[in-house]
């Protein structure tokens, strides 16, 4: 399954990071489930998240009789492709330096390089969330300012 969230400016990137605050707690839930799953000799499950921050052209595509609103784009295309990195680097959660960069507290992320994405003539510098408990990482890495 893949999904796509999108967020609107000029709202600041803390706030609209912290509104998908409960991915972090749906990949704590998975530890749990998978530790419960693994109990039972039944395979784990797992999730792949990338997030990167840009522009990118939104609207309906599509013909008239089947219309998509969808977001196009390098930045759309990025995040795809680093979501497949969280696969090869063992990590259900990947930023970009791009949203690195954009980050008030980015102090519970540590970097992974730069990483070959398909489709980008450069590597792509990515962090994954620290060794820590996920959803209290995450909420301290995108803390909003007071």
């Amino acid at each position: 399954m893949f999904l796509l969230a999108l967020t609107r400016s000029p709202e600041p990137l803390d706030h609209r990071l912290w509104a998908h605050l409960p991915v972090s707690f749906a990949i704590s839930g998975l530890v749990h489930l998978n530790a419960r799953l693994a109990g039972e000799g039944r395979p784990p499950l797992a999730v792949g998240i990338g997030i990167q921050t840009g522009r990118a052209v939104v609207g309906s595509i599509g013909s008239p009789r089947r219309l998509e609103y969808t977001a196009i784009g390098d930045t759309v295309n990025v995040a795809s492709r680093v979501e497949g990195l969280t696969k090869r680097l063992g990590e259900p959660l990947l930023l970009t330096a791009a949203t690195h960069a954009a980050l008030r507290s980015a102090r519970a992320l540590d970097t992974l390089g730069p990483q070959p994405v398909r489709g980008q003539k450069d590597p792509v510098l990515v962090f994954r969330l620290t060794p820590a408990s996920p959803g209290r990482v995450l909420r301290g890495a995108l803390q909003c300012a007071a």
